[in-house]
């Protein structure tokens, strides 16, 4: 094999990728004291970069940064610059990154992966000339400035992700995931693997792109990519992730509980019902409330620890079958189930999700909240699903103001409307918008592991129907059909 990474090569010039710029002015930080014992360490770090090509020094530059020495898990010590100044002065660069979730879901069905990690990945970009001494830094040994582009600048993840989508653009999507510096070359049958390989190699190598052997794996059936841990059949959680939570302590504080809440969330496409199992904590998340760990709050976090003994495997939806979505409003809260037939004909669920409502949704009309309801779905899922109000006040001509907003998103899908069908599923739908999660507890929808797609679970409860329908069953259901089936 010779795509193979070190840490000191020096970037050569027949790779000319996208130059990082700054568009910046001028500042100059205040300078750190050092402690003594790190200044010969920084001063052998510091050298190393040298050797590397990495960066030069420089006389009289306007912006100077101070460096923060980061202490390594084998002792030594790494040197970070504090750009927090400069990229305050950078404007935002948008060049969209790939969303994660699609990208792990679609490395699921493929009998052969190898996963593939950068060498000092932003670093194998240069910097445009001129805005190089805007890099600048103070160390013992003098000023220096970086010549390729260095972590921790604003917009050196959108650079790097544009490089790498322009380098493997023909193959993106069809035998390779890339997202920054981290690739997975995926093939559906393992014989033809290598010659995959054998691609991404070439092109590796025509643009003096480094790997590093000891971050590679490759022809294996499954991995970590993204934080995940990918396989032919489907998506796992990342054990360190469940370990982490395992060996967690009852919180102890609301700063504690707070860090559950995090981890929880992390992985809570995992994790069935988890606004139900939760319930026991909401108290405590309340403005002023004091905080006492009770009995309930513990029988809670054990049963989500014996839950996490055994993590469910997701999938993928199968493209082109129709998605079906339940959708419940109550007076507090809203929920939605998304589920699939499977080969057996047999409803799957892809997808729960829950909410409780703030202040001024509470003021909402029935029909607004079954609206919400559907507009929360949309949002997370990106997918779509109708029900009998929505179409009723769809085909009116005139809408009130939020609900015109609303109609905006709809009509960019082609929804198809059927009337309620399935007791079950709603009575799902209705269970989670019963127990849904608190509104404190939404993350952002740029946090990675945000959506999910399908889900696989042993039971958590038992549920029992005659077999038809009850007037105590409430909310809508709706089914989304791909153009190209009937429904």
């Amino acid at each position: 094999m010779d795509i193979q990474g070190n840490a000191r090569f020096r970037p050569k010039s027949r790779y000319s990728p996208p130059r990082h710029k700054t568009w910046s002015s001028s500042c100059k930080a205040i300078k750190r004291v050092l402690r003594p014992d790190l200044i010969p360490r920084i001063e052998t770090e510091v050298n190393k970069l040298i050797d590397a090509g990495f960066i030069r020094e420089v006389k009289y530059p306007t912006w100077i940064s101070s460096i923060v020495p980061v202490k390594k898990k084998n002792g030594q010590i790494r040197i970070c610059v504090d750009y927090r100044d400069l990229n305050k002065a950078c404007p935002k660069d948008d060049f969209p990154l790939p969303i994660i979730e699609l990208m792990v879901d679609a490395t699921t069905g493929h009998e052969a992966l190898s996963f593939m990690d950068g060498s000092s990945g932003y670093n194998q970009i240069r910097m445009s000339p001129k805005d190089e001494e805007c890099t600048a830094f103070r160390t013992p040994k003098g000023i220096y400035c970086y010549k390729v582009m260095p972590f921790g600048l604003k917009n050196a993840g959108a650079t790097n992700q544009r490089a790498m989508q322009n380098i493997f653009d023909d193959m993106l999507h069809k035998n390779i995931e890339c997202y920054v510096d981290d690739l997975v070359v995926k093939t559906k049958k393992r014989e033809k693997h290598l010659a995959d390989l054998q691609i991404v190699f070439d092109r590796l190598r025509k643009y003096n792109l480094k790997m590093n052997p000891l971050k590679c794996a490759f022809g294996v059936s499954s991995g970590k990519f993204l934080g995940f841990i990918v396989r032919h059949r489907g998506i796992e959680v990342d054990p360190a992730k469940v370990d982490a939570i395992q060996k967690m302590p009852p919180p102890r504080n609301l700063k504690e509980l707070r860090s559950l809440q995090g981890n929880l969330a992390f992985i809570r496409r995992f994790i069935s019902n988890l606004a139900g199992r939760c319930q026991p904590f909401n108290h405590l998340m309340k403005k002023d409330a004091p905080f006492q760990w009770d009995e309930g709050c513990q029988n809670a976090f054990e049963s989500i620890k014996r839950h996490l003994l055994n993590p469910p495997v997701l999938g993928a939806p199968t493209p082109g079958k129709p998605l079906i979505l339940y959708i419940a409003a109550q007076e507090r809260s809203i929920g939605a189930l998304m589920a699939q037939e499977n080969k057996e004909g047999k409803e799957k669920a892809l997808y729960y999700l829950s909410r409780t409502l703030t202040e001024n949704e509470l003021k909402y009309s029935p029909v607004e909240k079954v609206y919400l309801a559907l507009f929360y779905a949309i949002k997370k899922l990106r997918l779509i699903s109708g029900a009998d109000p929505v179409k009723f006040v769809m085909s009116r001509p005139v809408l009130s103001e939020r609900l015109a907003k609303w109609s905006i998103v709809f009509n960019q899908y082609e929804i198809e409307y059927v009337p309620q069908k399935a007791v079950k599923g709603q009575a799902l739908a209705n269970f989670l918008a019963d127990h849904p999660v608190p509104a404190e507890w939404e993350i952002s929808d740029d946090f990675p592991d945000e959506d999910v797609f399908s889900i696989e679970v042993l039971p958590a409860w038992t549920m029992f129907f005659r077999g038809q329908r009850e007037p105590m069953v409430r909310g809508q259901a709706s089914s989304s059909c791909h153009p190209k089936n009937k429904c």
